[in-house]
Parts: C-alpha cells; sequence; structure tokens
C-alpha cells in the first residue's frame, strides 16, 4: 500500500496518464524477463517524477538488476514543441524530484518499492511526452535501454539531453538552496522544541554549513559553563539577518519563518476572535501575523487567503478569499510574527559551532588548576600521601598502579629517576638525592614542597617495580648481551642517518637506559630551541671511549661496528674494515664519534623533571605535524589536497581540520580554496596556539592553499563543492527523454493491438473486441487511479483478468454508454442551479424530443439532472454507427424495454454511415429517444428522425451551473500571458455568463489553456538571463534643469510611477526589453494583471485608413483596433465582430469568429476593459510620426480617457518634435539611464558566465585567451610608458572605448574566476596575470547596452575563433566590425552548423558558404537601404533591381526566406530585429554604391541623393554611421578625396534663396561661403565631413533661412535631437583675405580639386 498525491492534470492528462500505465501494465504482466514488478502512480512526496513509478528485477543479458523508472508524462495534441533543458523550471523541478526520490530510497523502509540503496539500483527519471527531439540528444544505448524500450516506448527509443556546463553549475546552485531550505528546517525544528537543550551537530548540513551560519546569520557568545558537561555557546541572529536581499540567507529566512509559525498554537477562542478581525476591512496586518502559517496562507498562484486546514467549511473558506490582500501584506505579516519569536530567543549551540575557536578533546588544560605550579602541588600532595602510607622500613613500592596515578595528574613518574631519585649505594633501592644544586628547575621545587612537608626524606627507600623505568647505571643491572647490542644498534642507526631531527625516547630499550647513558656515556646540554622546537645535545664522555668497565667494553664493540657500518663502505671493504685488529678499529670508530653532536629530546637524561602535556596539547602537535608534513609533500604551487583517505581523526570537527575553518584557515577568494589567514592576532586562544605551533615550523604559511574534497566539511562560501557536481551529473546521467511519443489517442491504438494480438480473444466461443477489452480494462486501472491510497501493481493484480470477464458477460450498449462516460471525462460531475433545468420544461412524457444546443456534452448531463428518476441510457451516435460488431448492435437496440428513455449524442455524422444510420433510426423511432445537436447537424438528423419536435437550449453557461459546481470550475487553470492562475483569478460573479460552449468544457476537464498573448518574446528570452535591473529619471523642462537634479529610480514593475508614463531613450538602451522584464516582474507580483502590448510600427496600415478615411477615433472603433491584437497579437485580418456601447460599458454585439476560445478572449478583454484595471504599453510612438502623429494620439487619449483606471505606457526616441507633443498631452517623460560601472560589470559578467564557459575551456580557447593577455599586457600594461596610457585611450573612438572596458573587464572577470578552470589552463593563465596588474574605466563614453553586448559578442566570438588570425585583438577596428561578425557567427553558426548540421571544416564546404555569405550581406545591404530611403528608391535602385528586392520581401512575409535578421514585413518594409542594424546596412550599401561607381556621372549621382536624402532626410544616427565608415574605410575615404570637385560642385549649383546659384551671373560671395566650410571639412582625415556638409547643406536650404531671418538671429543655430549646434564662424583675416580672390569658376574649382590631395589635406 502506498500514498498518493491528488490527481491534478486535465482530463486529457489524465486518460494519457491511466492509458499508459494500462500499456505498461500489461507489457509488464506478459514479461516474462521481469520479476517482483511494483507500479504505481501519483505517488505522493516524491515531487514531478511521479505520474508513473516502475521497479522490478529485470533478466538483462546474463544478470539479474534491479531497475526503477520515474516517469513525468508531458501530452499535447499536435505537439510541436521541443524538449530540451532550456526551461530553467523544468530542470529545477525535475531535479528537485530526483533528490527527493533519492533520499527515499533506505536499507530499512518497509515500502517495498524504495527498499534498499539508491546507488544499487539502476534508477532512471524519464520525461515522456510527444514534444519533438532536439538533434543535440544522445541515445541511450546501454543494455538497460532495449528492456526500459520495450516497456514504455510508444515512439522513438530513450535519449540523454545534451547537457552543458551552465547545466551543471544551474544543478550545483538548486543543490544549495535544497539545502539551506532544509537546513532551516532543521533549526525550525529545534527552535519549535524550546526544551533548553543544546542543538545537536550529528546533522550533516549543520556540519557543512555551521561556519557560514556563524558568520552570516548569527552571533555566538564565549563559552557558557566552561569545563562542564553542559558547557555550551549561544545564538542569537544577527540584527542583518532580518532585512538583507542576499537571496541564501533569504532563502534560509523564508523557511525558518514558515516553519517557526506553522507549530503556532492558538486556542479555539482566540483563533476565532482573530478570525472576525481578519475578515473586517481594511486588513490589518498585526491580526494577519497572529494567524499567518498557523491558520492562514497565501496562495502564491491565485494571490489569495487560504485556511491551511482544508476542512474548513465552504462559507468561510469563500468569505477569506474575498478578504483584499497584497503580497506585501503577507510577507510584512509573517516578518512581525517570526521576529516576535526570534529576536529574542537564545539558541543553545555546542561549543565546535561555528569554530569561534578551535575546540580540542581536553582543552582543560587552559584552566588554572592544569598550570606547571598546580600539577606540582598535586604531585606533591600524591607523594606525601604514598610516603606516609609507605611499608614498614619506609619502603615505597612504585609499580604500574602507582605509576597510572600519577599519570592522571599529568606527571611522568619515570622522569623523576636520576635527578630527585638517585640510586642507594649500599642496596638496590633508590633513595631521595641529598645534592640539590644540580636539580633541574622542576625537580629542585617539587623537592622542596616535599622537605617542607616530610623533612626526613632520605629515610625513604623505593623499589620500582616497573620494567620501563629507567636504570641508574650499568654496574647495578644483570645486563644481557642482547640489551647492551639493542641500545648501541638504536643509538648507531639514528647515527647513520646523518639526520637534524631529535632522537626519541620511544624506543622501549632507550627509555629503560637513557638515565644510565647520561652517567657513563653521554654528556647531555641544557635544553636549545623553543616550545614544541625544543631538544638537548649530546656529545660522547672522553672517559667513555677509555673506559675499561666490561658493560661499557661490550657497548663500545656493538657501537663501533654499527657505525662502521653505516659508512657507506662496499660490501667486501666493510668486510676489510671489520677484520682489522681490534685496535684499527676502535680508533677508526672512535674519529668518527669523538666530535659527534647530535639532538636528543628535551626529556633524555632526566634532567628535569617531565610534566606530561594535556590530551589537547598533544592533539594540537599532532595536527601541526600532520599539517607540516601535507605541506611538505604539496607540488609546486602549493595546494595541498585534503582527501577522505588521511582519515576520520584528522578530518574531524573536534580536534580536526574541520574545526580549523573559519578561523586558521579562511577562504581565498580568487581560486575559492582554503588559505591560511592573516589576521591570526585575532584568534582565540587554542586556534592560535595552533597557529603560532604551524607558523614556527612553516613560516610561509601565507603561500599554501588547500582544496579539500571531503564530504560533510565546513564551507566557507555559497560556492559549489565537488559533492554538489557529482550529485548534480548524477541526476543528468539518469535523466532521459522519451520524444516523439504517441498522443493519448495513438497509445490507446497501440495497446488495443497489442491486446488484440494476445491469445486472449476468444472466450467461451464468443468474440470478444479488444476496443470493449481495452474499454474494460482501462476502466479498472481509472479506479484505481483514483484511490487515495493505493496497493502497487503486481504480476499478481487481476485488473486485465477481471476485464476480460467481465466484457464476456455485459451487453455491447453497456460498453457504448461506458464509452460515451469517458469521453464526457469530469463534465459527467457537474450540476446545473435549478432555473438552468427547469429551463429544457421536460417531463417523463416529454421525450422523442432534438435538442439543439452548442455544447453537447452540458446539455446532456442537463438532461440525466431532469431525469435522474427515470431509467435512461446516453451513447454516442458516431459510436453505434462506426461499431464493428454491428449484428449485436441491432439485435440489443431491438430488445431495449419501452419504458427506458434513449439519449443520443451527436455532433457528427459521416456520409458514409447513412445506410446504418436509416436502419437505427427506424429501430429508434419506436423507442423513447431524446436526441442533442449541434445546428451544423441539425438538418441530416431531422432526415432520419422526422416529426419530433426541436428545442433550443442556450442555457449552459458558468452562471448556469449550481454553487458547487461553480467553485469547482472556477478553480480550473488557466495559463494567463505566461502565469498559471485559477480561473477565478480573471472571472468573477459578474463575468461568468462569459464562461460557456467548448471554453467551459475545457475548464471543466482542468485543460490548461493559454490566455491572451504572452507577455515574453523570443528576443527576450534570448537575453533575459543577461538583463540588468535598470534606472530612469524624469527629463526636466530645459528652464529647470539647471536647478533640479532628478531622482533616479531602479524600476521593478509597470505600477507605481504615474498612470501614463513617456518612457524615451535613445536607440540600443533597450527599451522594448524593458518593457517586457517589467511586464513579467508585474505578473509576477500580481497574476490578474492584464498587460496589453502594442507596437505602433506594426499597424501602420490600420492607422493609414483611418487617417485616408478620416474616421473618428472613438471608444468603439479604439477597441474594434485593440480587440484583435488582444487575442491574436499583431492583429488578425479574418476577425469579424461588432461592438456596442451602452451605459458607459462596451459589450460584444455580435461575432462572425469560428474559434470559441478568442470569442471568449474578446468578452474578457472588454470585461477588464469596463471594470478592471489594465495596463496598456505602446510601444515605438517615434517610429510612426510624423505621418500618424494624430490619429495616434486620439487612440491614446480615448485609452486614457474613457475610464481613468487604466496604466498606460508609450515608449518613444527623443526627437524633438515627437517628444514636445506627447508632453504637452501626458507631462514630462522619464528617460532610461545608462549603465553605471556596477551594472556593467553585472551584465558583462552575467554574459561571460553564459558564454565563456572557463571550466570547460578547450585548447583553441585557451590559446586565444593567452594571446589577448598577452596582448594587453604588452599595449596597455607596458610599464615602460604608464603615462602615454591616458593619450593613447584618448586617440579612440566611442565604440573603441567601449570595447576596451569588455577587454579589461573580462581580464577582471578571468582572475576572479581562475579557479574553476582546468589545472593545466590555470597555469598557463597565471604566468600572464603577473603583467596585468591594474584595471582602467573608460564608462563615460559608453553608449547602449545593444553596442555593449555586440561588443562583448565580438569579444566571445574572437576566443572561440578556430583560424590563425594575425593581430587579433587589435582594437583599432571600427563599429562595424563588431557587427559585421555578430551577423557573420549568427549566419555560419546558427544557420549553418546548428540547424543544418553543415561541416565548415570540409574545403567544399567552406566554398559554398563563401559564396552564401556574399550573397547574404549584399541582399541585406539592399533590404536596408530600402527600408530606410523606401521614399527616394528610384535613386539609388533602377526597377529591376526593386522588383528582385521586392520579391525577397514577399518571400520573406510568406515564409519561404529565412534571414535571421528580418523579423517581419510591415506594409511592404522589412523590420530588422534592431533598428540600427536597419541604419548601418543601409549606409553600407551606400558606401558600396560610392566604392564602385567608376565614373564621374556615376558618382555625381551618388553624391546628390548622400547629400539631399542621407544628410537631410535621415535620421541623426544613419549619418552618424556614415561618419564613422568615412573615418574608418581608407578606400571609402581615398573616393572622397577624389571626388571633392563633384561634392563641390553640387553643393554650390543646389542652394535655394541666398544660396541660389546663377550660372550667368556669377557670385564670389556663394564661393566664400561654400568654400570656407568645404576646406574646413575636408580636412583632419574627414573626421568632421558629415556634420559640417550636413549643416552647410541645410543652412543653403530656403525654409531654413526664413526660420534663421524670422527669429532675427546673426548666426546659425539648428537642433537636432535636443542639440544645440553652432557652426563655424568665419575669422575676419580669412574674410578679408577671400575678398581678394579674383579667381574665375574654373579656376576656383581647380584649386578645390588641387587641395584635396592627401599631401596637402592638413
Amino acid at each position: 500500500m502506498y500514498r498518493k498525491r491528488e490527481g491534478t492534470s486535465g482530463i486529457k492528462g489524465q486518460l494519457y496518464e491511466t492509458k499508459l500505465i494500462s500499456l505498461i501494465n500489461f507489457r509488464a504482466k506478459f514479461d516474462n524477463s521481469l520479476k517482483d514488478c511494483y507500479l504505481a502512480t501519483n505517488m505522493a512526496d516524491i515531487g514531478t517524477f511521479d505520474d508513473i513509478c516502475f521497479r522490478a528485477k529485470a533478466k538483462i543479458g546474463k544478470n539479474n538488476k534491479q531497475i526503477a523508472i520515474f516517469i513525468q508524462a508531458k501530452h499535447r495534441e499536435a505537439d510541436k514543441t521541443v524538449l530540451t533543458l532550456n526551461s530553467a523550471n523544468d530542470l529545477s523541478k525535475w531535479f528537485d524530484s530526483y533528490l527527493t526520490i533519492k533520499r527515499s530510497f533506505k536499507q530499512d523502509t518497509k515500502d517495498v518499492f524504495f527498499k534498499g540503496k539508491f546507488q544499487d539500483i539502476d534508477s532512471y527519471f524519464i520525461m515522456y511526452t510527444t514534444a519533438k527531439d532536439d538533434r543535440d540528444n544522445v541515445r541511450f544505448d546501454t543494455e538497460v535501454a532495449h528492456k526500459l524500450n520495450s516497456l514504455i516506448a510508444t515512439g522513438n527509443d530513450a535519449v540523454q539531453p545534451n547537457h552543458k556546463e551552465t547545466h551543471v553549475e544551474f544543478l550545483c546552485d538548486i543543490v544549495m538552496k535544497e539545502q539551506l531550505v532544509e537546513l532551516a528546517t532543521v533549526f525550525a525544528e529545534f527552535v519549535n522544541k524550546d526544551d533548553n537543550t543544546v542543538l545537536s551537530m550529528n546533522n550533516d548540513l549543520i556540519l557543512i554549513y555551521h561556519v557560514i551560519l556563524a558568520k552570516k546569520f548569527f552571533l555566538i557568545s564565549e563559552i557558557r559553563n566552561k569545563n562542564e558537561d553542559s558547557e555550551h555557546r549561544i545564538a542569537r541572529f544577527r540584527s542583518e539577518f532580518y532585512t538583507s536581499d542576499d537571496e541564501f540567507m533569504k532563502l534560509f529566512r523564508d523557511t525558518l519563518y514558515k516553519e517557526i509559525l506553522k507549530k503556532r498554537a492558538l486556542d479555539d477562542v482566540t483563533r476565532n476572535e482573530l478570525l472576525a478581525k481578519l475578515l473586517e476591512e481594511p486588513l490589518d496586518v498585526q491580526i494577519l501575523a497572529k494567524l499567518i502559517h498557523s491558520v492562514v496562507t497565501l496562495n502564491k498562484d491565485t494571490g489569495k487567503l487560504e485556511f491551511v486546514n482544508k476542512s474548513v467549511g465552504e462559507d468561510l473558506r469563500h468569505r477569506l478569499e474575498k478578504v483584499k490582500v497584497l503580497r506585501a501584506n503577507v510577507h510584512e505579516a509573517i516578518s512581525i510574527a517570526a521576529e516576535e519569536i526570534l529576536r529574542s530567543k537564545e539558541i543553545k549551540v555546542p561549543v565546535p559551532f561555528g569554530n569561534k575557536d578551535l575546540t580540542v578533546r581536553g582543552s582543560e588544560d587552559t584552566n588554572d588548576d592544569f598550570t606547571a605550579d598546580s600539577i606540582l602541588v598535586k604531585v606533591k600532595n600524591k607523594m606525601v600521601e604514598m610516603l606516609l602510607q609507605s611499608a614498614p622500613g619506609n619502603i615505597v613500592t612504585i609499580d604500574k598502579n602507582v605509576e597510572k596515578e600519577f599519570s592522571k595528574i599529568n606527571i611522568d613518574l619515570a622522569s623523576i629517576v636520576g635527578n630527585i631519585l638517585i640510586a642507594d649505594q649500599n642496596s638496590e633501592y633508590m633513595q631521595f638525592s641529598d645534592n640539590t644544586d644540580t636539580l633541574g628547575d622542576i625537580a629542585k621545587q617539587l623537592f622542596s614542597e616535599l622537605q617542607s612537608a616530610i623533612p626526613n626524606l632520605q629515610d625513604f627507600k623505593f623499589n620500582v617495580d616497573v620494567e620501563t623505568f629507567p636504570v641508574l647505571s650499568f654496574e647495578k643491572i644483570d645486563l644481557i648481551e642482547d640489551d647492551i647490542s639493542a641500545l648501541a644498534t638504536t643509538i648507531g642507526t639514528f647515527l647513520n642517518k646523518n639526520t637534524d631531527s631529535v632522537m626519541p625516547t620511544t624506543d622501549n630499550i632507550l627509555r629503560r637506559y637513557h638515565v644510565a647513558l647520561t652517567h657513563k656515556v653521554l654528556d647531555i646540554s641544557e635544553i636549545m630551541g623553543e616550545d614544541d622546537d625544543a631538544y638537548r645535545l649530546a656529545t660522547f664522555q672522553q672517559d667513555f671511549f677509555e673506559s675499561e668497565e666490561d658493560p661499557l667494553v661490550l657497548f663500545k664493540r656493538h657501537l663501533y661496528a654499527e657505525v662502521l657500518r653505516g659508512r657507506n663502505l662496499h660490501e667486501n671493504e666493510l668486510e676489510g674494515s671489520l677484520e682489522q685488529p681490534q685496535s684499527v678499529v676502535d680508533e677508526a670508530a672512535k674519529k668518527l664519534l669523538m666530535n659527534r653532536e647530535f639532538k636528543v629530546s628535551t626529556a633524555f637524561g632526566n634532567k628535569d623533571i617531565k610534566l606530561k602535556k594535556s590530551k589537547a596539547e598533544k592533539r594540537l602537535d599532532h595536527l601541526k605535524m600532520k599539517l607540516c608534513e601535507l605541506m611538505s609533500k604539496s607540488s609546486d604551487d602549493k595546494v595541498v589536497t585534503i582527501e577522505k583517505s588521511l582519515g576520520e581523526g584528522f578530518l574531524k570537527l573536534t580536534g580536526g581540520i574541520a574545526g580549523i575553518v573559519g578561523n586558521i584557515l579562511v577562504l581565498d577568494e580568487d581560486t575559492h580554496l582554503f588559505k591560511f589567514t592573516d589576521n591570526w592576532e585575532s584568534l582565540e586562544d587554542t586556534s592560535k596556539r595552533l597557529f603560532t605551533k604551524l607558523k614556527r615550523k612553516t613560516p610561509n604559511l601565507h603561500e599554501y592553499k588547500f582544496n579539500v574534497i571531503v564530504e560533510r566539511f565546513p564551507k566557507l562560501s555559497f560556492k559549489r563543492s565537488g559533492d554538489d557536481e557529482k550529485v548534480a551529473k548524477d541526476f543528468l546521467n539518469r535523466l532521459l527523454f522519451y520524444t516523439n511519443q504517441a498522443d493519448e489517442r495513438g497509445v490507446e491504438k497501440r495497446l488495443k493491438d497489442e491486446i488484440e494480438d494476445h491469445q486472449c480473444l476468444n472466450v467461451d466461443s464468443i468474440k470478444v473486441t479488444a476496443d470493449a477489452i481495452f474499454l474494460q480494462y482501462h476502466d479498472q486501472i481509472q479506479q484505481w487511479w483514483m484511490l487515495k491510497e493505493a496497493e502497487y501493481l503486481t504480476k499478481k493484480s487481476s485488473h486485465y483478468e477481471d476485464a476480460l470477464k467481465l466484457i464476456v458477460d455485459k451487453p455491447l450498449l453497456s460498453v457504448f454508454s461506458k464509452m460515451y462516460a469517458m469521453k464526457m471525462g469530469n463534465i459527467f460531475d457537474i450540476t446545473f442551479n435549478e432555473h438552468a433545468v427547469k429551463s429544457l420544461n421536460l417531463t417523463e412524457k416529454s421525450t422523442n424530443v432534438i435538442f439543439v444546443t452548442e455544447n453537447i456534452p452540458l446539455t446532456v448531463v442537463k438532461l440525466m439532472q431532469s431525469l435522474n428518476k427515470f431509467k435512461h441510457t446516453v451513447m454516442d451516435l458516431e459510436d453505434l454507427l462506426q461499431t464493428k460488431d454491428y449484428s449485436t448492435l441491432v439485435a440489443e437496440l431491438t430488445k431495449i424495454e419501452q419504458n427506458k428513455i434513449i439519449i443520443l449524442a451527436c455532433d457528427n455524422i459521416q456520409r458514409s454511415s447513412n445506410k446504418r444510420l436509416e436502419n437505427i433510426s427506424n429501430i429508434l423511432n419506436e423507442k423513447r429517444i431524446i436526441i442533442v445537436t449541434n445546428t451544423a447537424v441539425l438538418d441530416t438528423v431531422q432526415i432520419y428522425f422526422k416529426d419530433i419536435k426541436e428545442i433550443r437550449d442556450d442555457r449552459c453557461s458558468l452562471a448556469d451551473m449550481s454553487e458547487k459546481s461553480q467553485k469547482t470550475v472556477l478553480q480550473a487553470k488557466v495559463n494567463f500571458q505566461d502565469v498559471e492562475v485559477t480561473l477565478d483569478t480573471i472571472v468573477d460573479e459578474e463575468s461568468m455568463q462569459t464562461v460557456e460552449g467548448v471554453v467551459l468544457n475545457d475548464f471543466i476537464n482542468n485543460e490548461t489553456r493559454c490566455f491572451s498573448n504572452s507577455v515574453t518574446n523570443v528576443n527576450y528570452e534570448k537575453v533575459k538571463h543577461l538583463y540588468v535591473d535598470r534606472r530612469v529619471c524624469i527629463v526636466c523642462k530645459a528652464t529647470e534643469a539647471r536647478y533640479i537634479i532628478p531622482k533616479q529610480i531602479v524600476l521593478s514593475d509597470l505600477n507605481g510611477l504615474s498612470k501614463v508614463v513617456l518612457l524615451t531613450a535613445k536607440p540600443g538602451m533597450g527599451k522594448s526589453t524593458l518593457l517586457t522584464h517589467l511586464s513579467i516582474k508585474t505578473k509576477e507580483s500580481n497574476p490578474a494583471t492584464w498587460i496589453a502590448r502594442v507596437n505602433l510600427l506594426d499597424h501602420c496600415e490600420k492607422f493609414n485608413k483611418w487617417q485616408e478615411n478620416k474616421v473618428r477615433i472613438d471608444i468603439l472603433e479604439t477597441l474594434k483596433f485593440l480587440c484583435p491584437i488582444i487575442v491574436g497579437g499583431n492583429g488578425k485580418s479574418d476577425l469579424e465582430f461588432d461592438l456596442e456601447e451602452s451605459e458607459g460599458e462596451v459589450q460584444l454585439k455580435s461575432c462572425r469568429i469560428d474559434n470559441p476560445w478568442t470569442v471568449f478572449e474578446i468578452k474578457m478583454f472588454l470585461d477588464y476593459f469596463n471594470r478592471k484595471e489594465l495596463i496598456f504599453l505602446f510601444d515605438g510612438f517615434d517610429e510612426i510620426c510624423p505621418l500618424y502623429t494624430e490619429v495616434v494620439m486620439s487612440l491614446l487619449k480615448v485609452v486614457r480617457n474613457y475610464t481613468n483606471r487604466h496604466v498606460m505606457w508609450i515608449t518613444s526616441r527623443f526627437y524633438e518634435k515627437v517628444m514636445s507633443r506627447l508632453e504637452q498631452e501626458f507631462g514630462l517623460p522619464y528617460e532610461v539611464k545608462g549603465f553605471n560601472d556596477a551594472e556593467l560589470d553585472g551584465y558583462l559578467w552575467k554574459y561571460w558566465q553564459s558564454t565563456i564557459i572557463l571550466r570547460t575551456l578547450n585548447k583553441r580557447q585557451c590559446n586565444s585567451l593567452c594571446s589577448f593577455m598577452e596582448f594587453m599586457s604588452l599595449y596597455y600594461y607596458n610599464s615602460d610608458r604608464p603615462r602615454s596610457l591616458k593619450a593613447l585611450i584618448k586617440q579612440k573612438e566611442n565604440y573603441q572605448i567601449l570595447f576596451l572596458t569588455v577587454c579589461f573587464n573580462f581580464l577582471h572577470y578571468l582572475r576572479k574566476e581562475l579557479n574553476i578552470c582546468p589545472d593545466d589552463v590555470m597555469q598557463t593563465f597565471n604566468l600572464f596575470f603577473h603583467d596585468c596588474t591594474h584595471s582602467f574605466r573608460f564608462v563615460d563614453r559608453f553608449d547602449t547596452p545593444l553596442h555593449l553586448y555586440l561588443c562583448a559578442n565580438y569579444f566571445q566570438n574572437q576566443v572561440n575563433d578556430e583560424r590563425i588570425t594575425p593581430n587579433r585583438w587589435n582594437l583599432d577596428i571600427n563599429a562595424f566590425t563588431v557587427y559585421d561578425n555578430f551577423i557573420e557567427t549568427k549566419l555560419k553558426t546558427i544557420r549553418f552548423q546548428e540547424k543544418n548540421k553543415i561541416d565548415l571544416h570540409n574545403p567544399d564546404n567552406l566554398t559554398i558558404y563563401e559564396k552564401i555569405r556574399e550573397v547574404f550581406f549584399v541582399k541585406h545591404y539592399k533590404l536596408g537601404a530600402y527600408a530606410v530611403f523606401n521614399q527616394d528608391l528610384s535613386k539609388i535602385f533602377d526597377e529591376k533591381e526593386l522588383s528582385k528586392i521586392r520579391k525577397t520581401i514577399e518571400n520573406i512575409k510568406i515564409g519561404t526566406e529565412k534571414t535571421g535578421l528580418v523579423q517581419s514585413i510591415i506594409n511592404g518594409i522589412p523590420t530588422f530585429i534592431h533598428r540600427t542594424f536597419t541604419e548601418y546596412f543601409a549606409v553600407e550599401y551606400i558606401c558600396q554604391l560610392l566604392k564602385s561607381a567608376t565614373g564621374t556621372e556615376s558618382q555625381r549621382k551618388i553624391w546628390d541623393f548622400i547629400l539631399n536624402v542621407l544628410f537631410l532626410k535621415c535620421d541623426r544616427n544613419v549619418r552618424q554611421i556614415f561618419s564613422y565608415k568615412l573615418k574608418t574605410d581608407n578606400v571609402l575615404k581615398a573616393t572622397v578625396y577624389e571626388h571633392g570637385e563633384t561634392i563641390f560642385d553640387l553643393l554650390l549649383t543646389q542652394g535655394t534663396g541666398l544660396y541660389a546659384y546663377n550660372p550667368d551671373d556669377f557670385s564670389k560671395e556663394l564661393y566664400i561661403k561654400i568654400r570656407i566650410p568645404f576646406i574646413s571639412a575636408m580636412r583632419d582625415d574627414l573626421v568632421n565631413f558629415v556634420t559640417i556638409i550636413k549643416n552647410l547643406k541645410e543652412s543653403m536650404s530656403e525654409d531654413y533661412q526664413k526660420a534663421r531671418l524670422s527669429r532675427g538671429t546673426s548666426y546659425l543655430i539648428y537642433v537636432t535631437d535636443r542639440i544645440e549646434y553652432e557652426p563655424f564662424k568665419i575669422r575676419r583675416d580669412i574674410l578679408h583675405s577671400l575678398d581678394m580672390v579674383q579667381d574665375t569658376p574654373s579656376e576656383y574649382l581647380a584649386k578645390i580639386n588641387f587641395n584635396m590631395t592627401p599631401s596637402s589635406r592638413r
């Protein structure tokens, strides 16, 4: 038995699911290779992959494998979508489900489905869909694949989605967030317990995150109840925890708040009182705070309050739903309630929590009771006690038990031998020393204390019964040769190592004889060095070499031999040396040992008493030793790898390396590895002691980094770890796509076919159809599907056998009745109100009726409700006509009893069925029948069923249903402008009447439909991951500008500025992207909002008709214009409908539209317009000006004025005349501001993260980036010329400055993210970074986000470019290289390599590509020119060229030709993806004409066009682009100089008014007026050519002169885009010299031509 979640899919989705389950169960039942099968559906609490769950033991090859599959079934009819990993929302849900399912597998569970370890089971997570396959996916081809395909496939075999590094990063982020949610839940449970206990660290997530929590979320106290069993710290939430916008902190906080508030308890009386106050208006947030999450909560989909307890009565639920509440109110209430609990909360946490200090067991040594003095006091007391309790004769025995007793008080009792205790010369005992002058400090202090307590110390003797205690001399012991030999070998072996290390006393033989050695063999120095590095020096005594004592002679012989062995002599030499006379051997060894010094431990020889180190100190020493050892073994890059193999003891939190994270080890921001802290002075005691030990041993600690690849290890940042990555990749490897699968009908057919192929089709000699078996079998599965708790389906489940048995005994008409009930789905559960049922006027006698309705299913249900007291059956006439078992049908129809009413639903009759229909009608005309049909089929029905009364049924709307059914239907889901909401979000009581017909049926069957236009678009979806919040400020009037600094506002949604918002920005600033983003955010905060967006340029044809026909733009005309746009995007020409106005509202009068959903949308839009609030977005006002300014202004005023409740946004580029017109009517505009430094950085970093994946750089990309850094270090970081950098930058053009900004930004990004690069790449890049050490900013000349995007895109393409390109990173490019590169990349990578899978490495393919590329660019140059110069096409195109261009435009319009850059055709004009592209192509075409024109006449014609069209009629942007081309294209520049005479002649001869040219009366003054600016224009490499000539050309126009004279000004001012321009002022001396010129016209022109040569143009 397992628990289910409630089914939530629509009827189509439910049927798809149940039919698929039926098919899988059928296949599994008869598959002999499967055993122990378990099949489940809608399994509770496992997330997305719960539609179908199957587990079995499968025979695969020669092995038995446990397999488990978890399926999400997605069904859409005629699905043309492509299933990919691109939807972040979907991928997130899939991954959450995987994580939940993974956790569900346990060894000890009683649930057979989840029993066992997850890693031991071949588990797969399957998206099963009718959608199309992405070509990039990889065929799933393992030994399990065939079994899965045979079990579940109804279309293509399984594929694995091709994932990218960005997908792994995204999933790692989810792992982190999911862990934080779980962690917050753990804390909430602990806080809710409120039992004064200490938080347990026995939780993986607490172990991982406790340091981050302590540093960012909590304030951690000092230790409370120190050194007691109850010691702990106190954690309090930081003040910033309650207000921070950090996404991780916010996630933790929101979860914590919710979980804490859920557990609040209220008594019934208090709860009811609070609820009564909550239901009053206005909303009291303080009251809501007392109830939120425990009694009421917010439904995120609907934005309405609902009860936590779902069993609350309907009336109360309905009243709560009507409470007007904003999401902001709810968030405020949650904060109030949670903070009231948490701000005063003290959470007891263990001492190690947060690693405020390193916690080590045995840290009690830090207590005053464990200082050296206190230990000596304890030792003295213990010894006094021992002496006073001594045996008769004052004999004290020291055995192992005594030694242990002293060890407990931190003294090594053996260390008193040789100082306090010496040998008794008269016995075998030891006695107290009588010479205290030679004692060490500690020994002297202890002896003094003992003597003070017991003056007669010399009377006591000590019998030592501990084998490991030191002996005091060689004479007093019965030495055996083995001991002497072992001792000599130990010392000799150490000496032979020639090491600088300390000889330890841990060896048993040394522990026993080290004191004796100091008496006769070695001299021991005082302590040298400090702390852990302290030691003594040992040298051989001179007397030792001369001694003749037997033990020492024996010792010398062994020692000498061992020392000589260590001289690395050849074996023969060694034998020879040892065979020499003993005196020779002795002499050789003495020479080696006589002056030899070596280090021994400070305890060697017991020169003083040794106090034992505490456990804590020993642990610190061990940690120090281990860390230093690891550092010494690290690679050249000094990165130490911490792995699981180092052992749990070293890795643990208490006394291990995990305990120094956050104190000694901190995060290195550049590499995201651990490093040693620079701020060691702030460390607490234990951490500081360890750090000091480490620093003394390894002074260069700061050079080392630690790469930790261990599970359950503390983190210091919310960055992905290796474990997170492993989990993400495991999921992606288990994720399968089953695409192109059969739809619901296809699955049914497949199952019927497989049933028919099965051997059970003939039972008891009665023919049983597969249709009938399927119907009954599927019904059995459906009943099982609807259970709230159910048994797993297994091979023993008898649903199929039971269905087979039932069908054999059941009449065919019952099968048809069941089939119709299945078709009806949820409609069968609908009930109508009393008035709707009575409107049928139906009684038991009033049968033989034809009901005509446009909603056959609902009329049938209404009839069944009316006839519920009478025997009746319902069938679909079409099923009767199409049955294969026709003879059985006729027989059963004939036998139907006379009192039974037959209801026949009839919405379609095929002509081929006419004969059968005639026979059936003859039989049924004698029965009691009711036929329900529609207008379309009525005539055919009346032919065969004559003389039957016809009744119309029009009461089938939502308003006609019972209140219960209404509430059910209103909970149906609808995709309202990309947001899934319940129907009651958009439909209220007044608008229920509009929900009828097919629309109503779809809602009843839970079919989620898309309603109204999407607020997003393809262009936005491509760049939304790069979006940066935008700022606007109001544009002040010129007179106020100097006194007012406009406040800048960061836009978050479309509400809040004003009812009418004018939004302006220059081209490329992202107005459209901004509108789309704000629309999405508005829908997120208020899903009920309806946003109506109108791209004005798309409707010029309509505006033209209005203008030509002088149409009055009233409310009806306005809404007739808007309705098609709202329901069909750019307006559907086939929508025919009429509107009428009545009592201040507009209604749909009549409609000639076939699609009922379109009609519904129009009605709902009108309802919103009349009664609710809409947000209108009118985009691109400037683009329809000046032609349609007035008609569009009329449209905007009607929208604003009719109800005065709608919000309206109008966007336009800032042109003086356009904006002044808008400002007069709607007020001052808001201007979109350019990126500031932070926004630019944010945008670019998002771009780099999504396009240049550092983790997976290949060799080619690495080489490209290395060449880039080399170039930057050479040209911009060169230390030889730091002062010239500013001058160098000033020489750059705007677009070059922007590209430089992009380059420097990427360098900064690369440095920060370097650690995620592959190791070899990281090392390579590090070599270059020392030359690129600082950064520059040039954003003061930043242009637009579009240009920023193009520059970043250009940079990315340069990185990915496989070609070997000289000067790849030369920044002296022109703006249009960026455009060209962007376009070419799209052409090459998308159209050729990605879509058509063409390999451009193939030389043949590359040649084809080059030809297509050339045609592509030429075609777009012409299309751009056609769009920009549309009024003057005959001047640059002949008829043949125009014909070709128009043919191309027509092909684009009908879809036979796709360019990727032209997004639509409006009034025959191509519209590019951005206007800048249009203008660029147009200018490029003119430049191509200039460079290719050979004759003077051709040049004259083109320059005539440039001077009179490009300069005078086009936008400033077009002229600016032409100016850029002149500056950067040397061929074009040379052409201008070559044809200067032609240009001057055109200027001279085309003036008007004061500048009019008369060839018969040639004016020298006219020459002068034109010559001066012309010479100026031709100077300085044509830098100012366009500006000067354009202004000169305008000043020569008669209209301009009149305007100037009317203002009475003495100089020329031209206003362009609100920028005043004052041209050249002619100096008096120049004018004077010009008066003397006596040239004839021809002479003058010759001079002009001469002066334009390159050598003289400066």
